[in-house]
């Protein structure tokens, strides 16, 4: 017989936010739709897996820094909740809460994750404001 390859279905992973994503002159919006709370199985370990928590918790919103760039995160209420000039290689993690706005000087510098989900931060030079808003 020749060589197979068997098709496994990923191990059971958290469902992947859908995002939808537009933009209006500096703002770019990140709609974000989790997936149900309950609507399958835990995942093994639960807890363990990045971005994952319990039933209806919101995922962590990772920064990457990919070059020097400043970011400067605000929570839903506007409060400031990190405010750096980050260094090539560096990370921090926010929690998504209620939604965030991410004021950013070098877009091309920064990378976005929510959970396992890489966001699309444009390819620009120019400073933007990334909206992120969980959707109902």
């Amino acid at each position: 017989a020749g060589p197979q390859t068997p098709v496994e279905p990923p191990a059971s992973q958290p469902p992947t936010p859908q995002v939808m994503v537009r933009r209006d002159g500096n703002d770019v919006y990140f709609a974000i739709r989790l997936a149900e709370p309950g609507g399958g199985a835990p995942p093994p370990g639960g807890a363990g897996s990045p971005g994952a928590g319990p039933a209806g918790e919101r995922p962590q919103v990772t920064l990457t820094a990919l070059d020097r760039v400043w970011v400067r995160v605000r929570d839903a209420g506007g409060q400031v909740v990190f405010e750096q000039l980050m260094q090539a290689g560096q990370r921090h993690a926010v929690p998504l809460g209620e939604g965030l706005v991410i004021r950013v000087g070098y877009p091309r510098g920064l990378a976005l994750h929510l959970g396992d989900t890489e966001l699309d931060v444009p390819d620009e030079q120019s400073p933007l404001n990334l909206h992120l808003e969980p959707a109902p």
